[in-house]
């Protein structure tokens, strides 16, 4: 039962007995007015304790409710014998539910005698009619006061008894929903709950309060009812006003719980599970490094942020800093007391982004900025929820329109209370053109209240546009001090640096050899000192240190090409799968578990086709340890092991990374063909990139041992997007489906997790997941066709005997159209004309109408207007290919699309001389014989058909 539903039932039978006793007072003060307008508020009041009272009732009468209710809201807080306890403290509240209702009744019965119904010279005898109804029914009157008395005193017991007990409880489940997003939070927690617990602490004061007073009001009708009359006028204002702060209490309290709910479900709809991971992963800046940007005689950075205005671009070569210098500056509490004074008193929020060319498509996308920096805005201030995205749906993905609206009313409508500042680094690394992302910085920073500092190399277009700017510097111009001090530590830090230093002082010529050969580029000082190290740890002599300095490349591209060079020969071409799996990793890293499972022979826990062994945390952290020097082995320093400790998973907190941006340009742009080369013909990257995935999917099932909630919604997104991938190679190089084992397996792992929890499973295992997770009803089949598995689509769809007319609109108008069928699904892939063409194939109608209203016909060729300038000659061959099928299979081509028959569309597609090829096909339908013989010819199977078809 949700707590609010038992908090309303308490606040309308709260506010019923307050208008009652108004009612019941006022009676004898009737004048010609009559009651009509009391009576008729009186409804509305019965109305609502009759409804609430309705749902109580319908809860406590379905004992599977309880039962599934309970285990879903209060799992891990209340035992089976607190959910027992909890039905038995809800009986007398339903009691005194009930009982409100015979009393309006009753009362309702009385006023309506008392209603004065008739005008003019018959309304003055009427209400000679009402005063002797009053004097005559004076007696009932009072007996229902004073057991509207008792019902107050009743319930302000039962709040005091029981819900303040059970409020503990929701308070922790509500805590337990905050503590499930862990660091996303921060603050919001403390200020938030803590706001609802004074509410409450008021709410249960005022009850407190009115059970005393009912309690002495009782103990007067008890001992003298004339005494009591006599007072009753002197008291009944005071107690009025009394119950009407407890009414008033509880709808703030039912307002303020629905708002903190409301606020966490869009944080946790902002968040994604790489929002922070590029920001964690960059380096500290090393001890009194980066002082320089504060100094006013060096950068103006300081003054930008106590003065400035709109744009500070800090631009710098790769490698020199640039995201180590934004991570310092966003985080020092000099940025924050300068930025406080910018402010002047009114509220600041800042918040900061970080572009990763190397990461997710949120950590790259104009969505993953917007959204990341619209969820620090509300972490901050919550309440902005309702002006920024009142709109927004629960449950539903955020649309880029959503995002930039949120952003337009930031900048409009909390000018005068807040001001903003963010910070956007890597902007060389959107994916996107650059022109795109220099508007939206500029059309953000275009109110002063809003300015923002961005970082990125200096490429032409954003040089062009702010590098006339007297707020901008570049990185190179300032950094070797810092260097020459980081080269120092570091060397002097070892013991054997030190003594060969003593004996000879041209060892510390080395340290600004190093700086100054750097060029302000601090990824190869980072290389350079680590390998020198290593000299040093192995006892060669000063000019071995200084002949390798010197056989260093300056320019980063040739440096990592040399490092590529001294892999050892055994290990590259397991070196090369490594790189080229972490290339090909778009929706996530590379999972660490993936190098064990690939190559250690020797691996016990991992299985292929599933029913792989849960790993400990001591077996994962051996792993992480013994792969750290194999890894080094086989990639060099171009590739690190990481743990990212913000994922809750502990297999998932486990990955593969490049060192550094400029790793994966150079393998990209400048050794992909050598990559390739090394490795075998039947090396399959998607493919073994989805067993990886699988191979996660399971170990984080295995850890929970339970029903999976939304939070594997991301892998499940990775596996059937790597799957798809695999469908495209072997589609190309016209191999057999090979991933359709994989498809079978998942399927079943998921009735397996299905059969463990003891959750029913009627039909696809995967529905019934789907259903506990959504709530809707969508098969695996459904999911395959979204993600434009084609291939595994088509050959489930050939081997089931039954479709219905429901399912097949279903299918239709999940191949048609680009939607976002449910947020732990991702986004769904373009138009594939060959899966509508198949469709059609196997028998579903042309002209279905699909649950949007369209038919299959005319969404499709709305959905080719917008993707045929974008298509290129091979796709919109396809697409005429599916038109030809459209047709064949009887289409109506009068149907309008958008207003204009859907002939016109066509001739606009693809020309008058290919429509010529096209009239045979429409005039066979016209006849409309086309439908009939296409699905003769095409389909050899007929068993789609329902039976009331």
């Amino acid at each position: 039962m949700d707590p609010l539903t038992i908090v309303g039932l308490v606040g309308n039978i709260v506010q019923f007995v307050s208008f009652g006793h108004e009612l019941l007072t006022s009676v004898r003060e009737l004048n010609g007015g009559g009651v009509s307008q009391e009576v008729e508020q009186l409804k509305l009041l019965v109305h609502d304790v009759r409804r609430s009272n309705r749902d109580i009732s319908e809860f406590l009468d379905d004992e599977g409710n309880i039962r599934d209710h309970l285990r879903r809201e209060l799992r891990r807080l209340r035992s089976s014998k607190g959910e027992d306890d909890f039905e038995r403290e809800l009986k007398p509240l339903q009691s005194i539910a009930n009982e409100c209702d015979k009393i309006a009744t009753e009362l309702l019965g009385h006023l309506n005698r008392f209603e004065m119904k008739h005008k003019g010279w018959q309304r003055k005898l009427e209400a000679i009619r009402v005063s002797g109804e009053v004097l005559w029914k004076r007696k009932e009157m009072r007996e229902l006061k004073t057991r509207l008395l008792e019902l107050e005193g009743r319930l302000a017991s039962w709040w005091t008894t029981t819900m303040l007990r059970r409020q503990g409880d929701n308070f922790q489940a509500v805590l337990a929903s905050v503590n499930s997003l862990g660091y996303r939070l921060n603050g919001f927690e403390k200020l938030e709950v803590d706001n609802l617990e004074k509410m409450k602490t008021e709410l249960d004061s005022s009850f407190k309060s009115i059970r005393s007073q009912a309690e002495a009001h009782h103990a007067e009708i008890n001992s003298t009812v004339q005494e009591f009359i006599s007072k009753e006028d002197l008291s009944r204002q005071r107690h009025a006003r009394d119950l009407r702060v407890v009414v008033d209490s509880v709808h703030k309290y039912i307002a303020e719980w629905h708002r903190m709910i409301r606020a966490i479900e869009i944080l946790k709809s902002l968040a994604f599970d790489s929002i922070h991971n590029r920001r964690d992963h960059i380096e500290q800046a090393h001890e009194k490094t980066c002082l320089w940007v504060y100094d006013p005689n060096r950068t103006n950075f300081a003054e930008w942020l106590w003065s400035g205005s709109g744009i500070y671009w800090i631009n710098g070569l790769a490698g020199s800093g640039k995201s180590t210098l934004m991570k310092y500056v966003t985080a020092d509490e000099k940025t924050s007391a300068a930025l406080q004074g910018w402010a002047s008193g009114r509220r600041l929020i800042t918040a900061s982004h970080y572009f990763w060319n190397a990461g997710t498509e949120m950590q790259k996308s104009h969505q993953g900025l917007l959204q990341t920096l619209l969820y620090q805005v509300l972490e901050v201030d919550p309440g902005l929820c309702d002006v920024l995205c009142p709109e927004h749906r629960l449950g539903t993905p955020w649309s880029m329109q959503e995002l930039t609206t949120a952003f337009e009313r930031l900048s409009t409508t909390s000018e005068a209370s807040n001001m903003f500042c963010f910070f956007i680094d890597g902007l060389d690394e959107y994916q996107g053109p650059e022109e795109t992302l220099i508007q939206i910085v500029e059309r953000l920073t275009a109110v002063p209240n809003i300015k923002i500092c961005a970082s990125s190399r200096p490429w032409a277009a954003f040089h062009a546009e702010w590098n006339t700017s007297i707020y901008t510097f570049k990185m190179q111009d300032f950094t070797k001090a810092d260097m020459t001090r980081y080269v120092e530590e570091y060397l002097q830090g070892s013991e054997k640096f030190r003594t060969a230093a003593a004996l000879d002082g041209q060892c510390l010529d080395l340290i600004p050899n190093i700086s100054n050969r750097a060029n302000g580029v601090w990824l190869w000082v980072y290389l350079v000192v680590r390998d020198i190290l290593r000299d040093i740890r192995d006892g060669e002599p000063f000019q071995q240190w200084q002949n390798r300095l010197e056989s260093y490349p300056q320019e980063l591209v040739a440096y990592f090409r040399k490092m590529m060079e001294r892999i050892d020969p055994f290990h590259r071409k397991q070196g090369a799968e490594i790189f080229l799996l972490a290339l090909e990793a778009n929706y996530s890293k590379l999972p660490m578990l993936g190098l064990p499972a690939l190559y250690d022979e020797s691996t016990s826990w991992y299985v292929a086709d599933g029913h792989s062994r849960l790993l400990g945390p001591d077996e994962l952290e051996h792993i992480y340890a013994s792969w750290q020097p194999r890894l080094q082995n086989r990639c060099r320093d171009l590739m690190r092991l990481s743990r990212n400790r913000n994922r809750l998973n502990r297999c998932e907190q486990y990955e593969v990374d490049f060192l550094h941006r400029t790793v994966k340009d150079f393998l990209q742009e400048h050794y992909i063909s050598e990559l390739r080369a090394l490795v075998s013909a039947e090396f399959n990257v998607s493919a073994c990139l989805a067993q990886l995935t699988f191979m996660l999917i399971e170990q984080v099932q295995l850890l929970r041992a339970s029903m999976p909630d939304d939070s594997l919604g991301s892998l499940i997104n990775q596996l059937l997007r790597y799957l798809r991938d695999t469908q495209n190679i072997e589609e190309r190089e016209q191999k057999p489906p090979h991933h359709f084992r994989l498809l079978d397996a998942f399927d079943s792992m998921m009735g397996r997790l299905l059969a463990m929890t003891g959750a029913t499973n009627s039909g696809n295992t995967y529905t019934s997941w789907v259903q506990l997770v959504s709530g809707r009803d969508i098969d695996f089949t459904y999911l395959t066709v979204q993600f434009r598995l084609r291939r595994y689509s088509l050959h489930c769809l050939q081997t089931q005997h039954k479709w219905s007319h429901k399912q097949a609109s279903m299918y239709m108008q999940c191949a048609l159209q680009q939607v976002l069928t449910h947020v732990i699904f991702g986004e769904m892939p373009a138009l594939d004309p060959k899966l509508v063409a198949g469709l059609l194939d196997l028998g579903i109608d042309p002209n279905i109408h699909l649950p949007s209203n369209d038919t299959a016909w005319s969404c499709f060729l709305r959905q080719c207007v917008d993707c045929w300038p974008g298509w290129s000659m091979a796709e919109r061959g396809e697409a005429l290919d599916a038109i030809r099928v459209f047709l064949r299979h009887s289409a109506k081509v009068d149907v309008l699309v958008d207003g204009r028959r859907a002939s016109d569309v066509l001739t606009e597609l693809i020309g008058q001389d290919a429509m010529i090829e096209l009239q045979n096909l429409i005039a066979g339908c016209r006849g409309g014989y086309g439908i009939w013989i296409g699905r003769i010819l095409a389909s050899p199977f007929r068993t789609w058909k329902t039976a009331n078809e």
